[in-house]
């Protein structure tokens, strides 16, 4: 028979583990309900973050980098593809110093011939992925040639068009199928560098376009998260609530289901001409070993869910960060909007706020990229007095690395380890 004490506390396990945001399906599928979540103003980056470290990518005439930069960072590099003016794509060291330059745009067998690539280093395999709406080209660390796939040409033979192409593992590519026709016999892709189908999965949601023949928010209806962690893929739709990994018998298993608020996803939104952006809708999702990164369309709020704590968190941008953008229309008129730098506040040196949003191939840490003239601009004396820094040396190398800045320098990457 059980005591009082015993009684106690296992009422006290049921209601919390009731209290929980996380639940666990018959199936052992997690549960994630979004409507649940403890809601904050903001969250700081030492509740979950050890350190930062910057690295300034060095400048010089070899590898100029614009505006517009994908990043990939790997234990030992930095690859940076600038789609600005001249294209270009540079291998740095993991401390920013200018190894070399990789291909060349232009219209030789060798070279890339499109603007803007998602970019891929694998240290494992030594080479070095571009990933182009209609071609993929490969090369290794040392920047020879070894290979490109003309995506046309696999789109033709299964009549669909993919999109988010993203490597797997050895030669294995992941990517999403177009669903906007309402009519794709298939939803997720498996292929080879040789351009050879490995496996398709079957799409079983269709929807009728209408007189239209085409669908308004075409990029829900085509769009996904695919993205590695721990070796393994995973594969989210924008409208459909569940993640799935993919195993090593390529096939799709359910990991979270995520409790979504509104219109059923996915048939309800599908194919709609009017219909607005779903409430919570995810459209971004990625992790580290103790967390899970979440992306919201309600009121563009961002998440963090505590693997070990089973806590999921939302928070809104850092209001200090918030800006008046006021540009000019024709005839006279003006636009204007508020626009914020998303992310966790950074109370670590006082910098701006950190976006998990590059992954590095390791199970703790992520990166992202601030161009150096913004950097500058909004790390001034006014801002960092508005914040109590938790790690005084760290402030005052980001104060190091400002003072050697110039405006006109490549970006800066900002690499975050988490506890």
């Amino acid at each position: 028979m059980l005591t009082f004490s015993r009684y106690f506390i296992y009422f006290l396990l049921i209601y919390f583990s009731s209290c929980s945001t996380q639940k666990e399906t018959k199936d052992n599928v997690l549960r994630i309900s979004l409507q649940e979540a403890e809601k904050r103003t903001n969250f700081n980056t030492s509740e979950v973050i050890s350190s930062i470290e910057y690295v300034a990518l060095e400048t010089s005439s070899q590898c100029l980098i614009g505006e517009t930069v994908n990043i990939s960072v790997s234990e030992k590099f930095i690859l940076a593809f600038n789609s600005y003016n001249n294209p270009s794509c540079h291998l740095f060291s993991r401390k920013g110093k200018y190894i070399r330059s990789i291909g060349q745009r232009g219209n030789g067998p060798q070279d890339y011939l499109y603007d803007s690539y998602r970019v891929k280093i694998d240290e494992k395999s030594e080479m070095i992925y571009l990933v182009g709406l209609f071609e993929m080209c490969v090369y290794n660390l040392s920047g020879k040639f070894i290979k490109k796939l003309t995506l046309r040409e696999l789109e033709k033979s299964i009549s669909v068009r993919i999109q988010n192409i993203t490597h797997w593992k050895d030669n294995l590519f992941c990517a999403n199928i177009d669903l906007n026709s309402g009519k794709a016999p298939y939803r997720c892709i498996i292929f080879t560098l040789d351009g050879e189908i490995v496996k398709l999965f079957p799409n079983h949601i269709f929807f009728d376009t209408g007189k239209s023949g085409g669908v308004f928010n075409s990029t829900l209806n085509s769009d996904a998260n695919i993205y590695c962690y721990n070796e393994q893929l995973f594969f989210k739709e924008r409208l459909c609530d569940t993640l799935f990994r993919i195993t090593e018998q390529l096939e799709l298993v359910p990991e979270i289901i995520f409790d979504l608020p509104g219109k059923k996803m996915p048939t309800e939104m599908r194919g709609s001409l009017s219909q607005p952006v779903p409430d919570y809708m995810i459209t971004g999702i990625n992790e580290v070993e103790k967390y899970l990164f979440i992306t919201s369309s309600k009121e563009f709020r961002q998440c963090l869910y505590d693997k070990h704590k089973k806590q999921l968190i939302s928070f809104d941008s850092d209001p200090l960060l918030k800006k008046e953008i006021v540009a000019p229309l024709p005839g006279g008129a003006i636009s204007s909007r508020t626009t914020n730098l998303s992310g966790f506040r950074n109370d670590i040196d006082g910098g701006l706020p950190f976006r998990p949003s590059i992954h590095i191939q390791n199970n703790h840490q992520k990166a992202c990229v601030y161009q150096s003239y913004l950097l500058k601009e909004l790390l001034t004396e006014e801002h960092f007095a508005r914040y109590e820094v938790k790690d005084r040396e760290a402030h005052k190398r980001l104060r190091s690395l400002l003072a050697n800045l110039d405006e006109e320098d490549n970006p800066v990457i900002m690499i975050a380890t988490f506890k």
